[in-house]
């Protein structure tokens, strides 16, 4: 009997259409932004800094870019597609709880974390591609000390997606990732968000 693999992860990614348009959109922002590191003791002095220096508050709310919003919106309505939820559009409306921007500079990472939203996402707005690729790690680590089972790519610890201007990426809040090391001379910025459906009333 073949071998089947079972409790996949859905991972969505995708180049945006309108890309020039949002990017100019998306700078104007990125200008207007001051970046602080987070404020916690515990936070490692070469974590990436973030839009005035916190995670929660909603970026996107406060500036409303039209032209990524509805970039955002048709690319979860593709993603909800592939998953055989798009009818849930129908009777819910899709609500970005926060949203923020990340700066990571040379020698600077981010930390293995996860969100606490049902579905999370991120949008490299500046990037070299060789800046630190953004790592997903499997939710069965104890498959990666098995001599049977670490060897396949399927089963591995941690896969990574490229960072790419123009790439959005949407996967379960839930999912632990972290991003790696930039030890480029070039800063990456990247654009991060929480999001939720909520029952529309007529």
């Amino acid at each position: 009997m073949p071998t089947e693999y079972w409790f996949p992860t859905p991972i969505y990614h995708n180049m945006i259409d309108n890309y020039n348009e949002v990017q100019k959109e998306l700078s104007l922002i990125v200008d207007d932004t001051i970046f602080k590191k987070y404020d916690d003791p515990n936070w490692d002095t070469n974590a990436c800094s973030f839009s005035d220096g916190n995670i929660g508050p909603s970026l996107l709310a406060k500036y409303k870019p039209k032209l990524f919003l509805n970039e955002l919106f048709e690319n979860v309505r593709l993603f909800f597609k592939d998953l055989n939820s798009e009818h849930m559009l129908e009777t819910h409306d899709i609500v970005i709880d926060e949203s923020w921007l990340a700066r990571t500079r040379k020698n600077e990472y981010h930390h293995k974390h996860a969100h606490t939203s049902e579905l999370a996402g991120v949008y490299y707005v500046k990037t070299n591609g060789m800046d630190g690729d953004i790592v997903f790690h499997t939710g069965t680590p104890i498959l990666g000390t098995s001599k049977i089972f670490r060897n396949s790519s399927d089963l591995a610890p941690g896969r990574k997606i490229e960072s790419k201007m123009g790439r959005i990426i949407l996967f379960p809040g839930w999912l632990e990732h972290s991003v790696n090391t930039n030890q480029t001379n070039d800063d990456r910025i990247s654009l991060s968000f929480n999001i939720s459906l909520r029952k529309k009333y007529v």
